[in-house]
């Protein structure tokens, strides 16, 4: 496996030029792994299930010293694998629950196509997970740490579109792809830009 802590800008290259293993998780430069036995028991899962692609866990939300901080896919459950396209149509993007990139261990093989990370890290494993299986860590992996330049504090209207092209694109692979009916495919779609366009507003509105 092999660590990166990137910016947003350096993913791709560093996936496709520099990283050289069979699996690779990327962490920007403000987030930590707060459980240092993470990657050794993420690599156990996926040797266990040859068939997972990607594996995430739980991540808290706050400063270093923070005493009690939001943990983000708390109560989702057990260590187990889990369907990637029922988990795209129950969890999708932006929701309770999140399969958040400094816990999201990933096969590098199947990341070396022209539209991973174009849009959005979260289209990017979304799309890996489909037709695939995924694993989830019942253990707190990551810091998630929060301070006054966080981009998820504040979205500009090039990010607000950028999140909705990544929506766009998950449901066009996965309806190409026949992991959706085209049914599924357009209610998929319209309940995601219903919670991009709610979300807009609301930052707006917040200033």
């Amino acid at each position: 496996s092999r660590e990166l802590f990137v910016g947003s800008g350096l993913i791709r290259r560093l996936i496709f030029d520099l990283a050289k293993g069979d699996w690779v998780i990327t962490l920007d430069g403000d987030d930590v792994l707060r459980d240092r036995s993470y990657i050794r028991h993420a690599i156990e899962l996926v040797t266990s299930e040859p068939d997972i692609v990607l594996v995430f866990a739980k991540v808290a939300k706050g400063t270093v010293d923070e005493p009690d901080p939001v943990i983000v896919n708390e109560g989702f459950g057990p260590t187990r694998v889990i369907d990637g396209t029922q988990f795209c149509l129950q969890h999708p993007p932006l929701e309770t629950v999140a399969p958040m990139h400094m816990t999201c261990l990933y096969r590098r093989e199947l990341a070396l196509h022209d539209d991973f990370h174009r849009w959005s890290d979260f289209a990017s494993y979304y799309q890996l997970m489909l037709g695939n299986k995924i694993g989830f860590l019942d253990r707190v992996a990551g810091l998630y740490r929060r301070h006054a330049r966080n981009m998820s504090s504040y979205q500009t209207f090039k990010a607000v579109c950028t999140n909705y092209e990544g929506m766009r694109q998950i449901r066009r692979t996965a309806v190409s792809g026949g992991h959706f009916t085209a049914a599924q495919g357009v209610r998929w779609m319209r309940e995601r830009t219903a919670r991009v366009l709610l979300s807009a507003c609301k930052q707006t509105l917040l200033g």
